[in-house]
């Protein structure tokens, strides 16, 4: 995750180097407490069994597969030329 991130910063180019990879951090930080907080939802109606950790889990690795397909589909596209593009 952390390679694919700052592949994705590198391509940012705002300012510096630096602010690049702090919004790609900043991204980061933000998704996670979106997926803690959907995978703690998920999981709220098994509080007292032992499936909980099985779930959350399961739950919070789907995301993080979700987010480093969207990384590496976005670097891909970074790659050609974003949304300057040509339309095919």
């Amino acid at each position: 995750m952390e390679s694919s991130l700052r592949d994705e910063s590198d391509y940012f180019h705002y300012a510096t180097r630096s602010q690049d990879r702090r919004v790609a951090q900043r991204t980061q930080s933000t998704f996670t407490s979106y997926a803690r907080e959907e995978c703690l939802a998920l999981t709220n109606p098994y509080q007292s069994g032992t499936i909980v950790p099985i779930l959350y889990g399961e739950c919070v690795l789907g995301f993080d597969h979700q987010r480093l397909d969207y990384l590496r589909h976005a670097i891909t596209s970074f790659k050609k030329g974003g949304e300057s593009q040509k339309a095919s």
